[in-house]
């Protein structure tokens, strides 16, 4: 069924773009009446790997509230799944076609046509005060009606310029409280759940047909006698 192996990193370089989206977040604190800017980072990391993260720095410093001030605001976001979406599906005999030259030869390369997907995505905003969540949310809302479009390079029949549009689509937004040990002493982690879903679309193997210099034709004269 399968043959030669092809990767045009669509997956990957949405996985990039979704990231890209919120990677210059600041929240502002103010301390003595004079404004701080904190910038809040992001990785790729799921909820469960961030809590365990925090639960082994807790272990290794002692120190429940130092910690949380050191390692909060923080953002991290998983893919949590992948779904076919049959309302862009488009007929399976449509294919594009370009032309490219190679060692001279002028050859065709032809693709069939996309098969379309949506990747969602989980985005958690980790934070110690509900003002920081607040505030984050308040520069990430406006920008998706419910979408926001992103353009990536695509190279999948080698055209120069050539783009495929990514719309992220903001589902829902959340927020729940984490707490770990005694209500009184051991401080919380507020988190923010922001569900997205990225509209996406695949491409299979390119097929390469040379261009056609010679032909034979035969030619039948048929009568027809009554």
């Amino acid at each position: 069924m399968f043959g030669d192996p092809f990767y045009y990193s669509t997956l990957r370089k949405t996985v990039i773009a979704f990231g890209s989206l919120f990677d210059s977040l600041y929240i502002v604190r103010t301390q003595d009446n004079n404004p701080i800017k904190i910038k809040v980072p992001i990785i790729y990391s799921g909820k469960e790997k961030f809590i365990q993260r925090y639960k082994d720095t807790l272990n290794r410093e002692g120190n429940d509230s130092v910690v949380l001030q050191t390692v909060l605001p923080k953002m991290g976001f998983e893919i949590s799944e992948i779904v076919y979406d049959s309302s862009r599906k488009k007929p399976s005999i449509n294919y594009r076609i370009a032309e490219a030259e190679e060692n001279g030869n002028t050859l065709y390369k032809r693709n069939y046509t996309e098969v379309p997907y949506n990747v969602n995505f989980t985005l958690t905003a980790y934070v110690r005060y509900m003002d920081d969540g607040l505030q984050l949310a308040e520069q990430i809302l406006p920008y998706f009606t419910p979408d926001f479009t992103v353009a990536i390079k695509q190279d999948v029949l080698g055209q120069e310029g050539e783009r495929m549009n990514i719309p992220f689509v903001l589902n829902s937004v959340s927020q729940a409280n984490d707490y770990e040990g005694a209500l009184d002493i051991t401080p919380r982690i507020l988190m923010w759940d922001f569900s997205f879903t990225a509209r996406i679309n695949l491409f299979g193997p390119l097929l390469e047909t040379p261009l056609i210099t010679y032909t034979e034709t035969d030619i039948f004269n048929i009568s027809t006698q009554e």
